[in-house]
C-alpha cells in the first residue's frame, strides 16, 4: 500500500513541474518579444538610412526594395511584436512577427517581419518574409486613429492591395 505522504509528495511534484514549466515558457515568450522588438528596430533604422549593414539577419535584401516599393522612408517605428500559428496538430507551425510603421514618400505603410521558427526556441533573429499588411489586418491598439486613417487613405492610393 502506497502512504499517504507518498502520494502527496508526488502530486505537489507534479505541480511543482507544472508551474516550472509555464513559468519556462513565459520567461521564453517575454524574451522571445523582445529580441523580436529589437531585431524589428534595427530593420527600421536600416531602411530609414538606407543602410543594408544596420538590418537583421535576413533583412539585408528588403532595406533597398522597401525604397522601391515606397520611395523615400522619412521614419519607421516598431508597433507591435506577437506570435503566430498557422495550421492544426502536426503541421502547425508558430512564427514570431513584428509590425513597423514606415513613414514613406508614398504615405504611410505597415510591414510584418517574419522570423523563422527557431526564434522561439533559440532566439536567433533571422527575417524570413516581409510583407505589407492591409489597414484592416493591422492590430487595432498599435495606431492612433488619425495614424489608422493616414495609413488607409494611402494605402487605398497605392491601389487597396499589399505590394509584394
Amino acid at each position: 500500500m502506497i502512504s499517504p505522504n507518498r502520494i502527496a509528495l508526488t502530486v505537489a511534484g507534479i505541480f511543482a513541474l507544472f508551474i516550472a514549466i509555464g513559468a519556462t515558457f513565459i520567461w521564453v515568450n517575454g524574451k522571445n518579444s523582445g529580441g523580436a522588438r529589437e531585431a524589428s528596430t534595427q530593420f527600421a533604422a536600416a531602411v530609414v538610412n538606407q543602410n543594408p549593414r544596420l538590418a537583421p539577419k535576413g533583412a539585408e535584401s528588403y532595406v533597398a526594395d522597401i525604397e522601391k516599393r515606397f520611395g523615400a522612408v522619412s521614419g519607421a517605428r516598431v508597433i507591435d511584436t506577437h506570435n503566430t500559428h498557422h495550421g492544426h496538430g502536426d503541421s502547425a507551425t508558430s512564427n514570431y512577427v513584428s509590425d513597423v510603421l514606415l513613414e514613406t514618400a508614398k504615405g504611410p505603410a505597415v510591414v510584418e517581419l517574419v522570423f523563422d521558427a527557431a526564434f522561439m526556441v533559440w532566439g536567433t533573429k533571422t527575417v524570413t518574409d516581409i510583407e505589407e499588411l492591409a489597414p484592416v489586418d493591422v492590430p487595432d491598439d498599435a495606431l492612433s486613429d488619425d495614424e489608422f486613417v493616414a495609413l488607409a487613405k494611402a494605402f487605398v492610393a497605392r491601389g487597396g492591395e499589399p505590394t509584394s
